[in-house]
């Protein structure tokens, strides 16, 4: 991602022409994350002259891309459109067509490829205020981790990629509601272990106990993960290999 740079990255007007749409399939494209099986294709590409990201699932086989992509799509734009203006969070730009999001283009680079020494202590103060903004908006991300935050040249942070975030709902869905104040809880957790393994000696008594509790929904995913997820991703890339 840090291969291609603008000078000054600006939103992309209002909704898109499907010749911006056009140009954005025909352009110049530069993938930026690896991309497995049924998952959404993420690259960069311009339009208006402008660097932009690019996240569809337009390549994918027709059942999912129909089934599963779109609904995905729907999801994830709607949570960009609660979190707008929320500091640490790319602008959501507009859509394209039935199966992507355009995005604004953050220059940086992940905290999974940056040492402790490259990173100033204040970083994650930064961090918990945006968190705590995206919590204000009734946002959780759910998917906290170094690779899903992004630190741009002048060391402000980003979160990214919303596609399992969770929004609350209205005060009538108790169960969303209820997962919404434990997910809040883990978000900041996640974020604390991060944190901890960069300066572990910043870490407040009230940090710490709560970095050490433990919660059972993430101790099920972990379990889910672990068991049963690697194993279906091992088996679909095995698939995919022989298409």
């Amino acid at each position: 991602m840090e291969s291609l740079k603008d000078p000054q990255v600006s939103p992309v007007t209002a909704a898109l022409s499907s010749q911006s749409a056009r140009l954005v399939q025909e352009g110049c494209q530069q993938e930026i994350c690896r991309r497995g099986p049924f998952q959404a294709r993420v690259y960069l590409t311009r339009i208006a002259g402008r660097i932009v990201v690019v996240k569809d699932y337009q390549n994918q086989l027709f059942l999912f891309r129909h089934l599963v992509g779109r609904h995905l799509v729907r999801r994830e734009e709607r949570v960009y459109r609660r979190l707008k203006g929320c500091p640490g969070v790319p602008r959501l730009l507009g859509r394209m067509g039935k199966y992507g999001l355009i995005l604004e283009y953050i220059p940086g680079k992940h905290l999974s490829r940056l040492d402790p020494q490259q990173l100033s202590p204040k970083l994650f103060e930064s961090l918990r205020s945006s968190l705590e903004a995206m919590h204000r908006r009734g946002v959780v991300h759910r998917d906290i981790r170094r690779k899903n935050i992004l630190i741009t040249p002048n060391g402000s942070p980003f979160f990214i990629d919303f596609n399992i975030a969770l929004a609350r709902g209205p005060w009538y869905r108790l169960i969303n509601r209820w997962l919404f104040r434990i997910f809040r809880q883990i978000d900041h957790k996640t974020l604390l272990k991060i944190k901890d393994s960069f300066y572990p000696g910043l870490l407040t008594p009230g940090e710490r106990a709560l970095l050490h509790r433990r919660f059972l929904l993430l101790s099920l995913g972990r379990f889910l993960r672990r068991r049963i997820h690697r194993k279906i991703k091992r088996r679909l890339r095995r698939w995919s290999g022989k298409r």
